[in-house]
Order: structure tokens, then sequence, then C-alpha cells
């Protein structure tokens, strides 16, 4: 009699990928606040709409927020918008927010495969970065 394998569901890998992720833009961000610096109530924001799923895993389309800069961007109150742009052209560059609003207008189907191409770049990176601390220490 056979065994049937069991794959993770789809589910379950967006959510690993999004934890992987979201541990990267932590630790990218120094776990502070994008905007204002605050170690409180940080939170993953996504600089483009989460809606264009071709940009949603992609580190460079997230920024580390604290609750308030999160809501302040969410309700557009005052310049938080702009003060967050300027932070991610900053850091990214201008040329990648153009390449991310680019992705943004085309469809998108999440796969599998693709989930786990993005857990795997980034576990290689947390691997690569400990063996370095280790031999530096």
């Amino acid at each position: 009699m056979r065994k049937k394998v069991r794959t993770a569901s789809l589910k379950s890998l967006k959510n690993k990928c999004w934890q992987v992720v979201r541990k990267r833009v932590l630790e990218r961000d120094g776990y502070r606040c994008t905007l204002c610096g605050s170690r409180k109530n940080l939170q993953v924001d996504h600089f483009l709409s989460r809606r264009h799923m071709g940009t949603f895993f992609l580190v460079e389309n997230l920024s580390t927020l604290c609750g308030r800069c999160h809501t302040n961007k969410s309700f557009n109150y005052g310049s938080t918008c702009i003060d967050l742009l300027k932070a991610v052209e900053n850091r990214e560059g201008l040329e990648m927010i153009q390449t991310l609003i680019r992705k943004t207008n085309g469809v998108f189907k999440i796969t599998a495969e693709y989930l786990e191409e993005i857990i795997n770049r980034y576990k290689t990176i947390d691997i690569r970065q400990e063996e370095t601390e280790a031999s530096q220490a």
C-alpha cells in the first residue's frame, strides 16, 4: 500500500514565508521604526498595497513602522506617506521603487514553488550571516 505524502498547503506556506520575510525586514531596519526610530509596537508595512501580490513578499516593498506611524500612514495623516516614500527611496533607490510599481501592474499568481524559493532565499542569508558572525568571534 502506498503512503500518501503530505505537502504543505499554500496557506501554511504563505504564513511561513511571511514570518521569514517579516524577520528579515525587522533585522534590516534594526528593530526600529523607519520613520520615528521607536522600538515599541513594531509592525511590518507594505509600501505599495498588499493587494498587488507580485510585491507582497519582496523585502524592498516592506518597512518597519511603529503602530503610531503605521496608523498615520494608513489614514494618510500629514506628511507620513511622503516621509515613508523618502525613507524607502533612500534605502532602496528610485529605480527599485519604479520596479516595484511596474510589478504591481501585472497579474501575479502565488505558487508553492515561489513561496519555497523566497523562504530558501532568506534562510540562506540567515545561514551566511551566522557563519560570518561565528568566524569573526
